[in-house]
């Protein structure tokens, strides 16, 4: 009877031991196959083919499912990645350099990457290149060089008296205007010619007197005595008339080849509104801005100047204790501050007005007023900035012409500093129009 007890017990004993063995396997194998920790083997491949100039380090990200991200600054082949789709993008970089930085912009293509579970990896590439100019400083030459010539970033280094390391003889004088288009085009008024040329980027590589790849002539009075000329940022060209005090456009169409259109939009004179204009610049939401040597600045809407007529203009600034005072050239600084040269009534100074200041018609006083410093400013005439946020300006005089430049912390207050360069050279020639090829990347309208 003991016996058969325990044979009983026994048998109970064994019977709980495999089931709870039974139970063990079934947990330890549905464990393994459902959310295992360890790292994936295999799984999709994506290559990312780079390319880009020496020196330029490329800025790639990759990102796609389970919040992957991956920044790449070469050519990578990403492996084991779960599939799915990829997304490559690429930041725009700038070169550094001394006066211009040199946009290197970037074009992606097969990008969403489809990442299958095996087979042959998905392929992106990313391409950069360098968006067309020099980095150099134009001046448009007013004077009897008949001329429009180039200085280095690394001659704007430092003060020099050097040559200019490029001359285009224009076959003309009262060479005034001079803007870029966004294919690295230079483009200049001809003052007394009533014409605009361009010469294409392929024609600014060397010194020479070649013929303008494109010349606009004038249609009626579409161009009579062209100064100022800004493109807006749809590639069409705007240009002041000082004579027939108008402002015209020429839409990118009929900037492809030489002739005498007729302007797209002519904007008239209203109560005075445009009294001699020269200067011509655009602020970050469109308006267009124009300076009067008549002693006024004016600024009309975008909506303004989508077709012809004679706007009121919707800001008119005025002069308050000689502030504005034969304004030449306008421009905008990257912080939407409007600067003026004052060079045409001897009144010698640059002067700056606050965004805030351009909302409503007025009097103001400028936020910065730059004089004087031993001629540093002679009969200022033209503006321009370059990427640093330095302030350059030329000076008309005709018989110590020279082009200076004031740092960014230079301008920041009134006073009268000494320009960090001077350019004194017989290359210069009353000079007026200042352009940087390209275009500084950090200015609120581009070409």
């Amino acid at each position: 009877m003991t016996i058969l007890r325990f044979s009983s017990y026994a048998t109970r004993i064994r019977d709980a031991l495999l089931l709870i063995a039974a139970i063990g396997t079934l947990v330890g194998t549905t464990a393994c196959g459902s959310g295992s920790t360890a790292p994936k083997t295999g799984g999709g491949g994506l290559t990312v083919t780079i390319t880009a100039p020496t020196g330029v380090t490329p800025n790639v990200t990759v990102t796609g499912p389970d919040g992957y991200t991956k920044a790449l600054t070469a050519t990578a082949t990403l492996s084991g990645l779960t599939p799915g789709s990829y997304v490559v993008a690429a930041a725009s970089v700038t070169t550094t350099n001394a006066i211009v930085g040199i946009l290197i912009a970037a074009t992606v293509s097969g990008s969403p990457a489809t990442v299958a579970a095996s087979g042959n990896a998905a392929a992106a590439t990313v391409t950069y290149s360098q968006r067309p100019g020099s980095g150099g400083l134009w001046i448009a030459n007013l004077g009897a060089s008949k001329s429009a010539v180039q200085y280095t970033a690394a001659q704007l280094a430092s003060t020099t008296s050097a040559a200019a390391a490029t001359t285009i003889g224009t076959g003309t004088d009262e060479n005034m205007g001079a803007a870029f288009d966004a294919n690295g085009n230079l483009w200049l008024t001809h003052f007394g010619a009533n014409t605009v040329a361009e010469y294409s980027a392929s024609q600014l590589n060397a010194s020479g007197a070649p013929t303008p790849a494109v010349t606009l002539s004038a249609n009626a009075e579409s161009l009579s005595d062209p100064a100022g000329l800004a493109f807006d940022s749809s590639g069409n060209l705007w240009i002041v008339n000082a004579s027939t005090a108008t402002v015209v456009e020429f839409t990118a169409s009929q900037l492809a080849s030489t002739g005498s259109p007729t302007p797209a939009v002519t904007i008239s004179a209203s109560s005075a509104s445009l009294d001699e204009p020269i200067g011509i610049a655009f602020d970050a939401s469109g308006n267009l801005w124009v300076s009067n040597i008549g002693g006024s600045i004016v600024a009309f809407t975008p909506s303004q100047v989508a077709a012809s007529g004679a706007p009121t203009p919707t800001v008119i600034l005025t002069a308050a204790a000689g502030s504005i005072n034969g304004p030449l050239m306008i421009a905008f600084d990257a912080s939407g501050k409007l600067w003026v040269a004052n060079g045409d009534h001897g009144q010698n100074t640059v002067v700056a007005f606050s965004p805030s200041q351009l909302t409503t018609t007025g009097s103001p006083t400028p936020v910065v007023t730059l004089s004087a410093n031993a001629g540093s400013l002679n009969g200022p005439a033209g503006l321009a900035f370059d990427a640093s946020g330095s302030l350059w300006v030329s000076n008309l005089d005709g018989t110590s012409p020279t082009v200076v430049g004031f740092t960014a912390s230079q301008i920041a207050t009134s006073g009268s500093p000494t320009p960090n360069v001077t350019v004194t050279s017989s290359s210069l020639s009353e000079p007026f129009g200042l352009a940087f090829d390209p275009h500084a990347a950090s200015l609120p309208i581009k070409p």
